[in-house]
């Protein structure tokens, strides 16, 4: 504890505006013998050592307040890191079984070429499923070949497995993509939910999955 008398700061800072105002009390209190028993210093002197000391009080507190800032943003950071660390590794092991059925899409008279068939298909990250109505070795293998049906341009659209979410997008098509009844913009990326409904030339894919994420439980 303190053992200069317990002054609070608006009562210091009284004073001190007092002594300073009134030159004739500021010099008759420097005749004063003490201010205090067994304190030896003038008014202005007290005043003075009480404003330094008030001042390393303050700046004592401010710095613990730093310091603990400091450890709280440290430990936050931290936490930050480890949790984004494991978000991307379970993302890397992320994988999703998808499943894509051809159907006729609703109010067309003639069936699609597509009704009925179904590409079952592994999605991991960085994996890309292509789609479109080219023969190409990777249309066949890991994608989607529509080749019947001209209403799909070669390379049509993709899916793709980012961060643990399915994304769609069409590559500049010339008849588009619809999903769920809206048109989508011409390669911006769009989030595929199980149960959605593409619309490609004169064929609907109905689009299931389900996500394989590390840890999950499986039913």
């Amino acid at each position: 504890e303190n053992n200069v008398p317990n002054h609070n700061i608006k009562e210091s800072w009284t004073m001190i505006r007092t002594a300073i105002k009134d030159p004739v009390s500021r010099d008759s209190k420097r005749q004063r013998s003490e201010v205090e028993a067994g304190d030896k210093r003038t008014v202005e002197e007290y005043l003075t050592g009480r404003c330094e000391e008030l001042a390393q009080e303050i700046q004592a507190h401010a710095d613990e307040l730093v310091s603990q800032l400091r450890s709280e943003y440290s430990r936050q950071a931290e936490a930050l890191r480890d949790h984004a660390a494991i978000e991307k590794k379970q993302n890397a092991e992320t994988t999703v079984d998808l499943v894509v059925e051809g159907r006729t899409p609703e109010g067309q008279e003639a069936s699609s070429p597509y009704e009925g068939q179904k590409w079952p298909l592994t999605l991991k990250r960085d994996t890309t499923v292509p789609i479109g109505r080219s023969k190409a070795k990777k249309f066949l293998q890991t994608g989607i070949s529509m080749a019947k049906d001209n209403g799909v341009s070669s390379s049509h659209a993709k899916i793709e497995l980012r961060e643990g979410r399915v994304m769609y997008t069409d590559l500049g098509s010339s008849n588009g993509t619809i999903l769920n009844g809206k048109e989508l913009v011409e390669h911006a990326d769009t989030e595929l939910f199980s149960g959605d409904k593409l619309v490609l030339g004169d064929t609907e894919l109905f689009i299931t999955f389900s996500v394989n994420a590390p840890g999950a439980s499986k039913a």
